[in-house]
């Protein structure tokens, strides 16, 4: 236990990759920033080096997730921010949309319905931005998404 790392700290890898946070027996724990080498950067709650809890993951693209993860996963509910504006707040499982969610394009057109492992599924309905509503039919199979309606 002696050469383990423990307490506050900071860690920086040879690919660049770097750790400001907290580690209990040489695992992240509690919370802390992760910076990877193509720039992404965690902030946020870990669980025996897991992303765990509420965080906020900006990557380099631009796009930022805010919300719970679970075993390095999104899990639960959050919000996606992509770079063009568009947004999608709703439910997560195992990194994919999941449960009732809210795509809300750059134009202000949304969607608002339920995912299936990142798919739209089942009914829904979208809004234009001339605020016209219109009832969404989607069936999910597999990874395909067939639109019904």
């Amino acid at each position: 236990n002696h050469n383990k790392k423990h307490g506050e700290g900071v860690f920086t890898w040879p690919d660049g990759s770097k750790y400001e946070g907290a580690y209990v027996l040489d695992l992240k724990n509690g919370y802390g920033k992760y910076s990877y080498p193509d720039k992404t950067v965690y902030s946020g709650n870990w669980t025996k080096g897991k992303m765990d809890g509420k965080g906020t993951l900006n990557y380099d693209n631009g796009t930022i997730y805010d919300g719970l993860f679970k075993d390095n996963m999104k899990e639960g509910i959050g919000i996606v921010c992509l770079s063009n504006g568009e947004t999608f707040h709703g439910g997560f499982s195992k990194d994919m949309r999941s449960g009732h969610g809210r795509m809300t394009l750059q134009n202000g057109e949304f969607f608002a319905g339920n995912y299936t492992m990142g798919q739209r599924n089942g009914t829904g309905y979208t809004v234009d931005n001339e605020g016209v509503v219109k009832e969404s039919k989607h069936k999910f199979t597999g990874m395909n998404m067939l639109k019904t309606g």
